[in-house]
């Protein structure tokens, strides 16, 4: 077995501290296990081949060490275990794994010594659910994804990402409808609540939420226009800046918030991710459609938004490339008043035209939805 930091070792003949920080010590044979169940897991996942390699190089190294609290996800009462590993590139540090399936690249940073074990143990054993304005941070991640709907990111979560419990919920709901809910609500009650709790606000994204097993955050994946879909993270910070480094190597996905909690951070590792860092950085180098619909779908709404918009009319009133992706990007996020304002500063008639013929009112067919509600005597009747 690869050396362990001392203080490790020390913890391994401490049965009072290793009882008060709720953990115990693995011996040969269970360390072979979680390491072949790691790796045999992994091995099923597919990611890009460079990302895989480094994630699959750390667990053939590590040592895990000990074992601490499970959680267990509110519907399939799938379990995941928490467990201290060593790293021996990482010297003195050790780190948590909050799941057979999560990535070793997500490993929390334990830090260097007891107390430091202490805090990172009390990060990701939380107890507590805040209200979603109850969290200090959100942060909004915008990927663009080849999906039709939110299935296919459904179904990764229930059968890969452990870390993250399956209780769900839809737009109508502001903030999660499952808080306060007994665990062992009976098999009916549950059933009927999961269907109720799946409910769309008509006036908001379609979007599905979710809290994570461990720091207890919230995540928010939303479906935007063109391929867009905004996750929306909301946690209390996490000192995890040394994994999200890790995660956001060369070979892996673009820049995350470095305050992230693991179990976040872990859920956003296919596919590039564009944050606001990267929409200010991208807008610093020239103003470019692709970063417009991300501002669109990251800050909706906003002042922000609203002005990068009208100064894009302005900027691109006579360049037709741009400007139609401009129509396209204003047209799909409901963006109406920068579409008139297109059509009015614009000087190539024909173009403006086309703009006004896209915002024309369609009408509603004669008699509208209800044309057929009235009783005009041709209607069969219902049999007693």
């Amino acid at each position: 077995m690869s050396r362990i930091p001392a203080w490790a070792e020390a913890l391994r003949d401490d049965p009072t501290t290793l009882g008060e920080l709720g953990l115990r010590v693995l011996d040969e044979e269970q360390r072979e296990a979680i390491r072949a169940l790691w790796s045999s897991t992994w091995n099923k996942i597919d990611y890009d081949e460079g990302f895989h390699a480094r994630a699959a190089a750390r667990l053939e190294r590590c040592v895990p060490l000990f074992v601490g609290p499970s959680r267990r996800r509110r519907l399939s009462k799938t379990e995941s275990e928490l467990v201290v590993v060593h790293d021996p590139q990482d010297g003195e540090v050790l780190r948590l794994s909050l799941s057979y399936a999560i990535c070793s690249l997500a490993w929390a940073d334990a830090g260097s010594s007891v107390e430091a074990l202490r805090a990172a143990l009390a990060r990701y054993t939380v107890s507590e659910e805040l209200g979603k304005l109850a969290f200090p941070k959100t942060e909004r991640v915008v990927k663009q994804l080849e999906l039709r709907d939110i299935g296919p990111i459904e179904r990764t979560i229930d059968a890969q990402e452990l870390w993250i419990d399956d209780a769900r919920w839809g737009s109508a709901y502001l903030d999660d409808p499952w808080s306060g809910v007994s665990p062992d609500l009976g098999m009916l009650q549950l059933s009927t609540l999961v269907e109720r709790v799946k409910d769309q606000h008509p006036g908001r994204r379609h979007s599905l939420s979710f809290r994570t097993l461990w720091s207890r955050s919230m995540l928010t994946i939303e479906q935007n226009p063109l391929g867009f879909w905004a996750f929306e993270l909301s946690y209390v910070p996490a000192g995890d800046a040394r994994a999200i480094r890790e995660l956001c190597g060369a070979d892996a996905v673009a820049s995350l918030p470095s305050d992230l909690p693991v179990d976040l951070a872990a859920s956003l590792m296919r596919g590039g991710s564009a944050t606001r860092e990267t929409v200010r950085a991208n807008d610093e180098r020239g103003r470019d459609p692709y970063n417009l619909a991300i501002r669109c779908a990251m800050d909706p709404g906003e002042a922000t938004t609203i002005a990068a918009m009208r100064a894009s009319v302005r900027a691109w009133a006579d360049d037709p490339d741009r400007g139609d992706a401009f129509v396209e990007i204003a047209d799909e996020f409901g963006h109406e008043a920068a579409l008139f304002e297109l059509a009015a500063i614009t000087s190539d008639a024909e173009y403006a035209e086309g703009i006004k013929e896209l915002l024309r009112p369609v009408p509603d067919r004669p008699g509208g939805d209800d044309a057929d509600d009235e009783d005009d005597g041709d209607d069969e009747e219902m049999e007693s």
